[in-house]
């Protein structure tokens, strides 16, 4: 009831006094003993956070106030004192951003000093070690890899790019251990944004961001079910952060990263070696949208002049097919330019180098082993479903919900009723008589019809457009004649 209903914590204390009383009842029902009745009624605690604890409902994270303007993170954990106003500046030579990092709110007629935003960073090394305690996690995550044999690819492990991933000592990070009791752990990444008002509420709008991330040890099957994710923060609105803003959300998921993959995490214990174990893990692929990819890896927009993140090929020479003219981007290239930006002392340096080259720094470029060219992914569902079948669909094939679509073999027949009508049948006349402007006064729903019954693939959504379209069948056809 807390965390699916959102009761509070001391409603809660209500629902298990309540719940303990009618387990003392029903003791009394069934004749227990006195000492049995005893144990079951106390089996269940009085204080609610007993039991958040007990089941590991509450994660391990650290809290940062976050800046409202500049989005700097400033650790709210006690050990050093948060200012009042931002210290923060973008560059050296820029001023101090200033901004109140609290403001006052009456709480039962007392007031209190909270955080203007908070940022919840969920601790990778916790949750991983979780995830090491459930039954049967280990089995699937230590299985044997290799990629495939004959070039078909069903899954990320049948890329030979994964293997090629190297470790902290120069080998492959993904091979046969000498000591076999350490785990090597790969994931993918992903960040999205959503509205949390849903659209249901008019004049509401705002943006949150959530960090995610997918261990690819696992099976496919059971890789993206929500209980086996990793969802490494939440970046909260009103705005999603700037291009250069994600990195100060991103930089404690990756000091954890780098930290894993380095010096690697021990834990005492696991479920499949209750004498403890050691583990390392690296990241494998960014799997995002087109913008949130480019934002997490420091490239320009998909509009932009270098609107490619694989070569340098420019925005004014997209029709160009010619792959063999396209120069592939370097890793090193690549890092060397980022780390220019990020050092650069002038805005004007950043905005020369992102305007010529298309490129600013992300926090993923800390970590030696990654390759910001051939370690991103635009995942599936933007890349397929939501892009190039719906510009087939819709664009080019003209299918709509609006519509009454057949099999797709034909233009759809127009209904008997509707070709029978006098409306239909003057259309008809104008059209053979070329008499187009007669023809512009009707109804824009008869016009597709008629476009229809001539067997013309309508995409119109105007009675201008498809004038235009009728137009140039009467050029096309009657003037042909």
């Amino acid at each position: 009831m807390h965390v699916v209903s959102g009761l509070s914590l001391r409603d809660c204390d209500q629902l298990l006094f309540s719940l303990r009383f009618l387990i003392d009842l029903m003791v009394d029902d069934y004749h227990t003993t006195k000492s049995q009745g005893k144990l079951v009624v106390k089996s269940v605690p009085m204080d609610a956070r007993t039991v958040v604890q007990r089941l590991a409902l509450k994660p391990s994270y650290k809290v940062f106030i976050c800046c409202p303007e500049c989005s700097t993170c400033y650790p709210d954990n006690g050990l050093h004192p948060c200012p009042e106003l931002c210290t923060s500046r973008r560059l050296s030579t820029q001023q101090i951003c200033g901004q109140p990092l609290r403001k006052p709110r009456n709480i039962h007629g007392n007031s209190h000093d909270i955080p203007v935003r908070l940022f919840l960073y969920h601790d990778f090394k916790e949750w991983l070690g979780e995830m090491l305690c459930r039954p049967g996690m280990e089995d699937m995550m230590d299985r044997g890899f290799s990629p495939s044999p004959d070039g078909v690819m069903g899954d990320i492990w049948d890329a030979p790019g994964v293997y090629q991933i190297p470790g902290p000592n120069g080998h492959p990070f993904i091979h046969r251990c000498p000591d076999t009791n350490e785990g090597r752990y790969l994931f993918s990444f992903n960040m999205d944004g959503f509205n949390p008002f849903q659209l249901k509420q008019a004049g509401r709008s705002a943006t949150v961001m959530g960090l995610y991330m997918v261990c690819l040890n696992l099976p496919p099957e059971v890789r993206f079910k929500s209980e086996n994710m990793f969802l490494a923060g939440i970046i909260p609105g009103p705005k999603e952060p700037s291009m250069d803003e994600i990195n100060i959300f991103l930089r404690p998921l990756v000091d954890d990263l780098l930290e894993s993959y380095e010096t690697g995490v021990s834990y005492t214990r696991t479920w499949k070696y209750p004498n403890g174990r050691k583990t390392r893990s690296a990241l494998a692929l960014i799997i995002c949208d087109l913008p949130a990819a480019r934002q997490a890896l420091g490239f320009t927009g998909p509009q932009s002049t270098n609107f490619c993140s694989y070569c340098k090929l420019k925005l004014k020479d997209i029709n160009n097919l010619d792959v063999g003219s396209w120069e592939s981007r370097s890793c090193e290239e690549h890092l060397n330019l980022a780390l220019e930006w990020r050092d650069a002392s002038q805005e004007a340096r950043r905005v020369e180098i992102t305007r010529k080259y298309g490129i600013r720094y992300s926090e993923f470029l800390r970590l030696p082993y990654f390759d910001p060219i051939r370690n991103l992914c635009v995942d599936p569902m933007h890349a397929f479903f939501l892009r190039m079948l719906s510009h087939h669909c819709q664009d080019i094939w003209g299918m709509d919900v609006k519509f009454d679509d057949g099999d797709g073999l034909t233009v759809d027949p127009v209904p008997s009723e509707i070709r029978s009508s006098l409306e239909f049948q003057n259309a008809f006349l104008a059209l053979r008589s070329e008499a187009l402007g007669t023809l512009q006064k009707f109804p824009f729903k008869t016009l597709r019809y008629l476009a229809a019954d001539q067997s013309i693939l309508v995409k119109a959504k105007s009675l201008a457009e498809i004038m235009t379209v009728l137009t140039k069948y009467v050029s096309l056809v009657f003037c042909a004649v």
